[in-house]
């Protein structure tokens, strides 16, 4: 028998109530994304890349590329949420996990507000770990899954952040990103945008980069 922890009911819960209330519109009703039976366990801990082939069916309205789904298990148990693209190898990108939505509730299919938390969390703790300092200003912000933002990295040099992005959703929420990196990391003036090959695989046909000139911001680099 499975046991289920405080943390995985209480997160459960949430996600329902969440799902509920935003399928009173169906313009911000989630779509939900079934796992199979015997691939359940690989997202139960941990694990937030979903590909396709673990995907058993997707029901409700059918998910443009980089709306918010909910994650069950075979049985309907909420295992979480993410963004879905239907082009990618990796069907959703998880973002909330049930043990995540019981410590933050407030952020169960709150897209804006995750990020808000994640680079704030994640700008913490390179403050926690003497980042930056006097010898340098030179360091990675942002670490994809290492910091549950998977698709996204962000390097500082200096002023300027340059991010590389390796995800639809990345693309889709760049204004976003770009304002709360810019007012969550201190003293920067300007974040890059570096296109990645791999967005081809994620549906991005053109990846476009900010910038095609690196000498603004190449004296910076140093460590």
């Amino acid at each position: 028998k499975n046991y289920e922890t405080k943390d995985e009911a209480i997160g459960k819960a949430r996600l329902r109530q969440v799902s509920e209330d935003l399928a009173e519109n169906p313009q911000t009703q989630p779509a939900v994304v079934v796992i199979k039976r015997d691939k359940s366990a690989l997202f139960k801990w941990g694990n937030p890349l979903v590909y396709g082939g673990a995907v058993d069916r997707v029901e409700g309205k059918s998910p443009s590329p980089g709306d918010m789904v909910m994650v069950t298990t075979a049985n309907k148990d909420p295992l979480g949420w993410g963004v879905f693209n239907p082009t990618s190898m990796y069907r959703v990108r998880m973002l909330q996990q049930v043990q995540d939505v019981a410590r933050q509730p407030e952020l169960a299919l709150n897209l804006p507000e995750l990020l808000k938390s994640r680079l704030d969390s994640a700008v913490s703790l390179r403050l926690a770990v003497g980042l930056p300092n006097s010898e340098t200003d030179a360091y990675r912000v942002v670490n994809s899954e290492g910091d549950r933002l998977s698709g996204l990295v962000a390097d500082r040099y200096g002023a300027f952040i340059v991010v590389a992005s390796s995800a639809l959703w990345v693309e889709q929420q760049r204004a976003l990103i770009s304002s709360l990196l810019l007012s969550t990391v201190p003293g920067t003036t300007d974040v890059v945008w570096r296109s990645q090959d791999i967005l081809k695989l994620e549906g991005v046909q053109e990846p476009e980069s900010d910038h095609d000139d690196d000498s603004a911001f190449e004296g910076n680099k140093g460590g």
